[in-house]
């Protein structure tokens, strides 16, 4: 069986497109350390697990696919993401080391909770600066009464 954090659907004028998440705990290590503390690169085994679930999602996609395409319409080639731990503990080096990760692996992205926290604010940004002066239906003055 096959069972992710959440699937992610974003809307494109190809098609839709799929993003299988996979939640870790935020106590969760990326990185290993030393008995001394200094930190390592050497990636821990919470993330190689939690990449290993990724690929045994892809396995099962391919002998499911037709099932899948069922249920998610134009469900093709997925990306994956991963969340796990926190950003605020790592070295320099070691998110440089995230971030060649990422761009070796393009179909499964590495990110923390702090990462999605960011990518969260910008994207509430990007809304604000297109909608400035968008009121929500629950916003008292949006009825005009106060006009």
């Amino acid at each position: 069986c096959f069972v992710t954090g959440f699937i992610l659907q974003h809307c494109s004028a190809t098609g839709p497109e799929y993003t299988l998440v996979e939640i870790e705990r935020s106590d969760k290590r990326i990185f290993r350390s030393t008995t001394d503390g200094k930190p390592k690169t050497d990636l821990h085994p919470d993330l190689v697990h939690a990449e290993s679930q990724t690929l045994t999602w892809e396995a099962w996609l391919e002998e499911n696919l037709a099932y899948l395409q069922g249920k998610l319409p134009g469900f093709e080639d997925p990306k994956y993401w991963v969340v796990i731990g926190r950003s605020s503990g790592l070295t320099d080096e070691q998110l440089h080391i995230l971030r060649v990760k990422n761009r070796r692996t393009p179909q499964c992205r590495f990110m923390t909770y702090d990462d999605v926290l960011e990518m969260l604010r910008q994207q509430i940004s990007a809304l604000e600066a297109i909608a400035p002066n968008v009121k929500s239906q629950g916003d008292p003055d949006s009825t005009g009464a106060n006009e």
